[in-house]
């Protein structure tokens, strides 16, 4: 079976790599504060350094929330099922990536393995794909069949189908 789709999914982002080194240098760092404080090597005031200790562990932290994110994309850009899935709902939400709003949506879709499925997303939609977004539109998604509560809207396919051919 081919899968027409490799390669087309989000590259890893080297911003990811960096996080993660940074994270893993101001840990060792804060831990190596700590170790010669503790046997007096230097004076007290060292531990004041310490408070950039604690960007180590939460450089880490976000690079593992970022890198399972960017798996997750990644597996339903490879692997995930297309379907057409209808908008029930749309709210607005205070987020804003990129200047575009971040919408909450709620979508219904039909899965051949489970049946009817809704799930609510948060996506920013591009500019000029916006307009089309109301209640019992339907547009193309995609979806891991292992995990159809995180669909994602497949932006590309949509302004495919509204661009003239």
């Amino acid at each position: 079976m081919t899968n027409d789709k490799v390669g087309t999914g989000p590259r890893r982002s080297p911003w990811l790599v960096l996080l993660l080194v940074v994270g893993v240098l101001l840990s060792t760092g804060a831990a190596a504060l700590i170790a010669l404080a503790a046997t007096g090597v230097f004076p007290a005031w060292t531990l004041g350094l310490l408070s950039v200790g604690i960007w180590g562990p939460l450089s880490v932290a976000a690079w593992v929330v970022l890198t399972r994110q960017a798996n997750r994309v990644r597996r339903i850009h490879t692997n995930g099922t297309p379907v057409r899935a209808t908008v029930t709902e749309i709210r607005q939400t205070a987020s804003r990536i990129g200047g575009r709003s971040v919408l909450r949506i709620e979508l219904s879709f039909r899965l051949p393995s489970r049946g009817e499925c809704h799930a609510w997303i948060r996506t920013a939609p591009p500019y000029h794909l916006v307009s089309m977004l109301r209640p019992r539109v339907e547009l193309p998604a995609l979806v891991d069949p292992a995990d159809p509560e995180h669909p994602m809207l497949d932006w590309a396919a949509a302004e495919r189908e509204t661009s003239p051919a």
